[in-house]
Parts: C-alpha cells; structure tokens; sequence
C-alpha cells in the first residue's frame, strides 16, 4: 500500500462530504491535502485526492490550498508511478 502520512494524529479528523474517513484509508496527509485509497479503484492506482477544507468548489480554495493541492497530486502521482512501475 502507498503510505506518505507519518503520525496518526496527522489523519484525524478527516470526512469526505459528510462520510468519517478511517485512518486505514489514508495513504497521504498534508495540511491542506489528504490522500485516499479508493476502496472500488476503476485501476490499480486509482486514488482520491482531496483538500483538507470543505469547499464547494476548487475555485473556492485559497491560493495556498490550491498549490498544494496541486503539488500533492504531482506527489501521488509519482508515489504510484513507483509503485506500479508505470
């Protein structure tokens, strides 16, 4: 399994919509950004990446978020191209 985030504590809380996520499925945790595994993948691989912050939409995140959103999904992707030898 891909595994980024370093202490439990750096995954709690954390809800996707209003679904409590377990510590289980999270593979990447920032502070603004968390990784999740898919638990019905369309492909190996294939992964949720998700802001900290409930927004209704990305254009409603701040710059900040928004960087590191991006920054994490280049991460990810690296993190599975690894992994899956892709």
């Amino acid at each position: 399994m891909l595994r980024k985030a370093t202490t439990l504590s750096s995954l709690l809380p954390f809800s996707f919509a209003n679904i409590n996520i377990p510590p289980p499925q999270i593979f990447f945790s920032q502070r603004n950004v968390v990784g999740l595994v898919n638990l019905k993948p369309a492909v190996p691989g294939h992964v949720l990446i998700c802001p900290r912050r409930h927004v209704q939409r990305i254009k409603d995140l701040e710059a900040n978020e928004t960087i590191e959103l991006w920054l994490g999904m280049a991460e990810i992707q690296r993190m599975i191209e690894e992994k899956y030898q892709v």
